[in-house]
């Protein structure tokens, strides 16, 4: 059961009871005399700058039962929109702040949105209802809370408090900082067309960006019908934006819903009646922009056996490194050996190679000896350019290579070179005795 379709019965329930009316006829007297009320807040409405005299207790009334219910719904589909997992509703108390709040609306919305979600956590609800007039609209916010609340809260705990403020107040946020800091959630709706200095208000807006917590949620709702609202929205959109680790969402330009709630049929005949700028309202257009911190960065604080651990890693990273560095050396060491060893086998083996042929003709042996003098030249560049590119690759190969690879892998390359050494003149020996 949605229990909005409840809250114009509700609403009329509490005005019959404030105004003491009793009787059928009486009620129906009182609905009709609202009309005049009615038009006026209509025609305030569409004037670029609102100017309702809200300490009027007819205008109050003719308000609850013209606007506050689609106020209602509109803040319910804000609500819904941003979802569960977006709002911060993790604790036993929430804490709400409204501004430019008047009958806060919002409050309702609210209640209705945590028990529609069974966000069964929640134990207490404590609003703090900001605005100019707040202590005007006190007639309202006592009916709220005797005769709605109680339908959407049963007999959980819950606070409404009005207190007043004026947006439009240099540095007016100040005052109220912790408040700000501790609140959960917080919002303004429908009231960025009647504040007197808005650069004023959106620097304060800006102020409480600033301060709210990273588990707050701030959100900034309002009908999408007004040149000024959009005007104001952009400057609050580029500000927002501009707030390190501020996390931006907004809504479509022109976001549009359909009013659910029924109107009860005795408002249709004496009010409401369809005629004369009397007609029930049946859609709301609006849009919104919202914010909220994102997570910071924790401290990174190493405890004793991290610290230990590193402190063993980079001390075995210094052995590791001095025993790469001396594996090295005498990786060079062994190199250069190795190629005073090949330069001495070449020489022994031409004087063998010179020694062991025997020629008759002195002319075929000159050409002969001509022939192994350009062979010997010629295993002698292969085999220095072998070991050089041997020796390259090796030394690049064993600042990340184990000392048994290591090992293992030279005398691979050493005993290859010297069995490719011995193979060549071997070759040429038995063709010389050829």
């Amino acid at each position: 059961m949605n229990k909005l379709n409840k809250i114009y019965d509700l609403i009329l329930e509490g005005l019959y009871s404030s105004y003491g009316i009793t009787s059928e006829l009486g009620r129906k007297e009182f609905l009709s005399g609202l009309k005049p009320h009615i038009r006026d807040l209509r025609e305030s409405f569409q004037n670029k700058q609102v100017r309702v005299d809200y300490s009027n207790k007819n205008i109050q009334a003719a308000y609850l039962i013209a606007y506050y219910p689609s106020y209602v719904e509109m803040t319910y589909e804000v609500l819904n929109r941003h979802g569960v997992e977006a709002l911060s509703f993790k604790n036993k108390e929430l804490n709400v702040c409204l501004f430019g709040a008047g009958a806060a609306p919002e409050a309702i919305a609210l209640l209705n949105f945590i028990t529609t979600h069974n966000l069964n956590n929640i134990e207490v609800v404590v609003i703090r209802a900001y605005d100019i007039f707040a202590s005007t609209w006190s007639f309202s916010l006592d009916l709220i809370e005797q005769f709605i609340v109680p339908h959407f809260w049963e007999s959980k705990k819950f606070k409404l408090i009005g207190r007043d403020l004026d947006l439009c107040k240099h540095d007016g946020f100040k005052d109220i900082r912790q408040e700000i800091r501790n609140s959960n959630l917080l919002i303004f709706q429908n009231c960025l067309n009647e504040l007197d200095d808005r650069n004023t208000a959106i620097q304060n807006i800006k102020y409480l960006a600033q301060n709210i917590s990273p588990e707050s949620t701030l959100i900034i709702a309002d009908l999408s019908g007004y040149q000024v609202v959009i005007e104001a929205k952009s400057k609050i959109e580029y500000i927002l934006k501009e707030i390190p680790r501020l996390n931006f969402f907004k809504s479509n330009d022109k976001e549009e819903i359909r009013i659910k709630t029924l109107i009860p049929l005795i408002i249709k005949q004496n009010l409401l009646t369809g005629s004369d700028g009397l007609i029930p309202r049946s859609t709301v257009k609006f849009n919104f922009i919202s914010a909220y911190h994102l997570p910071e960065a924790p401290d990174v604080i190493p405890d004793t056996i991290s610290l230990e651990i590193l402190r063993a890693y980079i001390e075995n990273l210094e052995i590791t490194q001095r025993n790469t560095q001396q594996e090295n050396e005498e990786l060079r060491n062994l190199l250069n050996h190795l190629q005073q060893q090949t330069q001495d086998l070449q020489r022994r083996l031409d004087e063998q190679v010179r020694s062991s042929i025997n020629f008759e003709d002195k002319e075929n042996r000159d050409l002969s000896l001509e022939r192994l003098d350009k062979s010997v030249a010629a295993v002698d560049i292969s085999l220095r350019e072998l070991i050089l590119q041997n020796r390259d690759a090796v030394l690049s190969q064993t600042k990340l290579a184990h000392r048994k690879l290591e090992k293992r892998l030279w005398i691979a390359i050493i005993g290859a070179g010297g069995l490719g050494i011995i193979a060549i003149c071997l070759l040429l020996i038995s063709l010389f005795r050829r």
